[in-house]
C-alpha cells in the first residue's frame, strides 16, 4: 500500500470497509429482532474484523484519520456487550440461587460484561442454548485487547513522531515521490548534454 496505490483506490477501500462495517452492525441488530444470537455474534465478529482491517488503510491515507478508529473500536465493544446482553436477557437468566428466570436487561448487561471480561457470572445460569455464546463473547474480548493495545500504541507513535519520520504519512510519500521524479529529470538532463 505504501505510495503505490492511487488515492482514489485507497479512499474507495476505506469507504467499502466502513460500509461493510455498517452492514455488519445492522445485521447484528437484526439478529436481536429475530432472536438469532449466533448470527448476531457472527455479524459482530465480522464487524470487529472490518474495523481491524481499516487500520492500515487509514494510516496510508493520513495519520489524523487513524485516531477515529480508537473510539470506533471502543464503541464496537460496547455495542457487542449490549447485543449479547439483549440475547441473554430475552432468553431468560435463571438465578443460581433458584427462582424464576429473569428477563431484566440490567441482569443481561451484568452477565454480558462478566463474560466479556472473562470473569464469568456465578449469579446467573445462562440457558443451555446460549452457553456457547458466552464463550464467543469472551473470545471476542480476548482478541480485541491485543489489537486495541497495538492500535493505541500506533496512534501514540504517530502523534509523537516527527512528520518526516511518520509511518506511511502522505507528506513523506509525496516527498519521496518528488525525489524519484527529480532523480529521473537529472538523469535525463545529464544524458541530453
Amino acid at each position: 500500500m505504501r505510495g503505490l496505490i492511487p488515492w482514489q483506490a485507497l479512499v474507495a477501500a476505506i469507504l467499502i470497509q466502513w460500509m461493510s462495517y455498517g452492514i455488519f452492525v445492522v445485521l447484528a441488530l437484526v439478529g436481536i429482532w429475530f432472536g438469532s444470537p449466533y448470527s448476531s455474534s457472527l455479524a459482530l465478529f465480522a464487524g470487529f474484523a472490518a474495523l481491524a482491517i481499516l487500520g492500515p488503510f487509514h494510516l496510508s491515507w493520513t495519520r489524523t484519520s487513524y485516531r477515529a478508529l480508537v473510539p470506533a473500536h471502543l464503541g464496537h465493544q460496547a455495542l457487542t456487550v449490549l447485543v449479547y446482553a439483549a440475547h441473554f436477557s430475552s432468553s431468560g437468566l435463571t438465578p443460581s440461587s433458584g427462582g424464576a428466570a429473569s428477563q431484566n436487561y440490567l441482569d443481561g448487561i451484568y452477565v454480558s460484561l462478566a463474560m466479556w471480561t472473562t470473569l464469568g457470572a456465578n449469579d446467573f445460569i445462562v440457558p443451555k442454548h446460549l452457553q456457547l455464546l458466552t464463550a464467543l463473547e469472551a473470545l471476542t474480548a480476548v482478541l480485541f485487547l491485543p489489537i486495541f493495545a497495538a492500535m493505541v500504541w500506533q496512534m501514540l507513535h504517530e502523534m509523537t513522531a516527527p512528520p518526516e519520520e511518520a509511518f506511511l504519512d502522505r507528506k513523506r510519500r509525496e516527498r519521496d515521490i518528488g525525489k524519484i521524479h527529480e532523480t529521473g529529470r537529472n538523469e535525463s538532463t545529464e544524458s541530453a548534454s
